[in-house]
């Protein structure tokens, strides 16, 4: 839906529905004098456009929980195993209690936002309309409802906190900590390279690159249902990935490989594929890693999360001068948009060096006296 003013008049434009046989959606519009009259015509479209799928939805006495437990099984075969398990337990835990037993039909917009409203500010609000949204999208294509109810919701507004990160100075005192661990060395690439703890625990060597220094992420390992699962796709397609090695990256991983060398000699260590295996020969379960890290942190007294060590690695990318598209494809996500909305805060510096070439710039291009550039906005008041 949307109303936007183009010169003198307003414009309104809605979804009606989507053409069963293209799958695109199908638009009306109006064009009205003044923003009053626009919003009245955008009420009106949307109402016929409720009457007009109400004569083909399915009259049906299905319930909410009923119709979860249909979309949420098909749905699975579809999902990785991580998502699936979420889905259901976020709809499982916060939906059905509430709504659960109500016609699926008799759910409307208010429902859904009384439900959000009680859930508050927060990521999980967040992911249950999303998930809602999801699966009543499918109810709306299949005639089971003649709107999506999550579309007029909105979850409460949160404040999301700053994402930490370690200053150089602490990551050397946490990987000191580490050094008679046996997780030390994936602690020290998990800060070189950025991988998630999921991609570092399902590392394998066939996955190391030691002629052009690298690694490729394929896999990981997930927890669905309280346990460890491997999961042989990445959290998103951006996430398979070969990510360059760096000095401080190939001495960690030479040193893991010394390091299983000798377990194996002296027999300590059953054979493995995995970069990190534990000594009975499986790869880590990424929440043991966490709690690992998490005591050595105490120990050394920098209490961060393990994931951190994945934001300094971008601050030190960035730090570095290395462009956002590159950063973004060596952190593994999906889209530069992703990576500007998750590290806005440490492009800020990037983007006062960007207004002080463009000051460089103009001052040459204007012939203005060198140096005029370094006088101009500095905060400091001309006399």
């Amino acid at each position: 839906m949307a109303i936007v003013k183009r010169g003198n008049v307003w414009q309104v434009q809605v979804r009606v529905g989507k053409d069963p046989t293209t799958g695109r959606w199908i638009r009306r519009s109006a064009t009205c004098d003044t923003k009053r009259e626009a919003e009245e015509a955008e009420r009106r479209l949307l109402y016929e456009a409720d009457g007009n799928r109400r004569r083909w939805v399915e009259q049906s006495a299905i319930t909410l929980e009923a119709f979860f437990e249909d979309w949420h099984a098909r749905a699975s075969t579809r999902l990785r195993p991580g998502s699936a398990e979420l889905y259901g337990r976020l709809i499982r835990q916060h939906v059905l209690p509430v709504l659960g037993g109500m016609r699926l039909a008799d759910v409307s917009p208010r429902h859904v936002q009384g439900l959000l409203d009680r859930l508050g500010p927060c990521r999980r609000t967040e992911q249950v309309r999303t998930v809602l949204r999801v699966m009543l999208a499918r109810a709306v294509d299949l005639g089971q409802v003649a709107a999506n109810a999550a579309d007029r919701s909105e979850a409460p507004a949160r404040t999301v906190p700053k994402r930490e990160s370690f200053t150089l100075t602490e990551a050397q005192a946490v990987l000191h900590e580490a050094r008679n661990l046996r997780l030390r060395h994936l602690f020290a690439l998990a800060l070189w390279t950025g991988l998630r703890r999921g991609e570092l625990c399902g590392l394998r060597w066939e996955d190391v690159c030691w002629d052009q220094p690298s690694v490729t992420v394929r896999r990981q390992i997930v927890r669905v249902h309280g346990r460890p699962v491997l999961q042989e796709r990445t959290k998103t397609e951006a996430g398979a990935r070969t990510v360059p090695l760096i000095a401080q990256a190939q001495d960690a991983l030479r040193a893991q490989r010394a390091m299983i060398a000798e377990e194996k000699l002296r027999g300590d260590l059953a054979e493995a594929p995995w970069v990190f295996p534990k000594l009975d020969g499986n790869h880590y379960d990424p929440d043991n890693v966490t709690g690992e890290f998490h005591r050595m942190g105490k120990r050394a007294g920098v209490v961060k999360p393990l994931h951190a060590l994945r934001h300094t690695t971008a601050s030190i990318l960035l730090g570095a001068g290395v462009e956002p598209a590159l950063a973004a494809k060596i952190m593994g996500h999906a889209s530069l948009a992703v990576f500007y909305a998750t590290y806005a805060d440490l492009l800020a510096p990037a983007a006062q060096d960007a207004a002080r070439q463009v000051e460089r710039f103009l001052d040459g291009a204007l012939g203005n006296p060198e140096g005029a550039a370094k006088e101009r906005g500095r905060g400091r008041p001309r006399g």
